[in-house]
């Protein structure tokens, strides 16, 4: 084989295994954004749970309560629309279907005479795919982490409105 053939060769492996990364990134960002949706539910609903309770069991004034309930589920909805939006289905670049690609070859044989050029062809093809995941799963990252920064406000207004209760009322 030649060294020019062997160059795209390799290319186009390093490509296929690329593009496989790329897609279980995918998954593995849209499960941690279904582990973030669990989160949720289950903070929120354990609040939904505790602010009755403590509305009745504590000398912590109603309003006060409904006031920090009510403070502590805006970054707890943003956190719930940045994961939902994470998840969402998102457009990519695909490939040319099978029909194109052999209308191009058949087209223009002049330019496939050796396997390293239809090998170019994949790399071209792959890479254009492989653009349009990463950038969708960099969108997807980002939208994650905001998730879980929200996530973490409001677990942190809940530790400081405690602490400032135990403090004022204890």
């Amino acid at each position: 084989m030649k060294t020019s053939e062997l160059k795209i060769k390799n290319a186009l492996n390093f490509g296929r295994f690329s593009l496989e990364l790329e897609e279980k990134r995918e998954q593995s960002i849209i499960t941690q954004s279904s582990h973030m949706l669990t989160a949720f539910s289950l903070f929120s609903a354990a609040m939904l749970m505790a602010i009755p309770i403590v509305i009745e069991q504590t000398i912590v004034p109603k309003e006060q309560v409904l006031s920090l309930a009510g403070l502590l589920f805006i970054p707890l909805v943003a956190s719930l629309v940045l994961t939902i939006i994470a998840q969402w289905r998102y457009k990519y670049q695909t490939m040319i279907t099978a029909e194109e690609f052999r209308d191009k070859f058949l087209h223009n044989e002049d330019e496939y005479q050796c396997q390293s050029q239809f090998d170019s062809q994949w790399i071209d093809q792959i890479a254009q795919v492989q653009q349009s995941k990463i950038g969708t799963n960099n969108r997807r990252a980002r939208l994650i982490k905001a998730s879980m920064i929200c996530f973490l406000v409001s677990i942190g207004i809940l530790i400081f409105a405690n602490a400032l209760f135990i403090i004022l009322y204890a």
